[in-house]
């Protein structure tokens, strides 16, 4: 296996792990790390595989992942990015794609299924493109499998709230914390007595 087709495990971060077999893409150092990625990566797995990447209409198109509101999954397109000069007013907009009846986006939400919790809900066609170098480059990139990784943990982070707990589980973490408090403490004491000693 050439150092080439070796990259960092999307999951665990391990070094020289090899590409998941199907779409040639992501990096797994286990069938363990690529189970526990597969709810999202499985999205998406088949598509990039079969993406023809010779179709690129032109130099300027770039491959995006697009979120449909009627799709439950998401799609890798070609996007026209070609980056103008635009003057820039400064006046505030009010984004209003929650509250204008906008459809729930079912590929954003296949994403945020995978885990429990509360997520935003999204609305809406969603369009992620990747850009090369910091702001204001005009650089686009093409999205592969590892950019999806990301793009959908940052789905589900964004004002996710965990599950309430019930009133035994929320006790017994309580008295964790107290516990864990009270060791802290005596830590605490005991280090400013070893001190006070010296």
């Amino acid at each position: 296996m050439s150092s080439a087709s070796l990259g960092p495990c999307i999951v665990c971060e391990k070094q020289d792990s090899p590409r998941c077999l199907r779409c040639n893409s992501a990096f797994y150092c286990s069938k363990t790390c690529q189970r526990i990625d597969w709810p999202v990566h499985g999205l998406l797995c088949g598509s990039f595989a079969t993406f023809n990447a010779s179709s690129r209409p032109t130099e300027e198109h770039f491959r995006t992942i697009v979120f449909l509101p009627n799709n439950k999954e998401p799609q890798f397109r070609w996007i026209h990015c070609k980056w103008l000069p635009i003057s820039v007013s400064r006046h505030s907009r009010a984004y209003t794609f929650l509250v204008d009846g906008s459809a729930r986006n079912k590929s954003v939400a296949s994403i945020i299924a995978t885990q429990q919790g509360d997520y935003h809900d999204w609305r809406g066609p969603i369009t992620a493109y990747g850009k090369l170098g910091p702001e204001p480059s005009r650089l686009c990139r093409d999205l592969d499998m590892n950019d999806f990784r990301h793009i959908a943990d940052y789905f589900l982070s964004y004002g996710h709230r965990l599950p309430q707990l019930t009133p035994p589980a929320q006790q017994v973490a309580a008295e964790r914390v107290v516990f864990s408090m009270t060791i802290l403490a005596v830590i605490v004491v005991a280090a400013v007595a070893i001190l006070l000693c010296y």
